[in-house]
């Protein structure tokens, strides 16, 4: 299935893409434009899909290289009055060696995240009614109060949520560390 993805998106927006068990082809295609006469593969990988197991695939890095990473998602719901996040740290550049902790609401729920590739599990947060406002979202170098990036996030019980940092330490403009938040169930 081909579908047209731009920087910081995902596929699909919310839940999972349906794969019958076994391997599967994951390629990632910048496709053919009025300024290129052919697509451009720049990144694949096998996944293996296993029943009843949910799997996330990032592509990550600064053009030209590109690689990829999969996560098995662990989805159980332990306490429904909870919501679950996890943060995955794709901040690239040669000053990249900063570790980072992700703080929700001036709690910090995940801490020491190491720069490119990164990765913490779900761990559960508070979470709020709907229609309630958002609750800030940070990302600060580990055992600072230094922001990095700030967003905000409605986290309602019993969903799983995934920050993606991203950007180039010592970056501005399009190119200084942000996020995106998807949700993943």
């Amino acid at each position: 299935m081909a579908v047209p993805l731009s920087y910081t998106n995902t596929f699909p927006n919310q839940d999972y893409a349906v794969l019958t068990p076994g391997t599967a082809k994951v390629k990632v295609v910048i496709p053919a434009s009025t300024t290129a006469s052919t697509d451009e593969t720049i990144a694949t990988t096998d996944l293996t899909a296993q029943t009843d197991t949910y799997y996330s695939v990032f592509l990550y890095g600064t053009a030209p290289t590109y690689s990829t990473l999969t996560l098995t998602d662990n989805l159980t719901i332990t306490d429904a009055s909870k919501a679950y996040i996890r943060f995955v740290n794709f901040v690239a550049g040669p000053d990249a060696t900063s570790t980072y902790d992700l703080v929700v609401n001036g709690t910090v729920v995940v801490t020491g995240v190491a720069p490119l590739k990164g990765t913490a599990a779900f761990v559960p947060i508070s979470a709020i009614g709907y229609n309630t406002t958002a609750v800030p979202v940070q990302i600060r170098p580990t055992g600072t109060t230094t922001v990095t990036a700030s967003g905000t996030l409605q986290p309602y019980g019993g969903r799983f949520y995934t920050v993606v940092a991203r950007g180039v330490a010592g970056g501005t403009g399009a190119k200084a560390i942000g996020f995106a938040i998807s949700t993943n169930r």
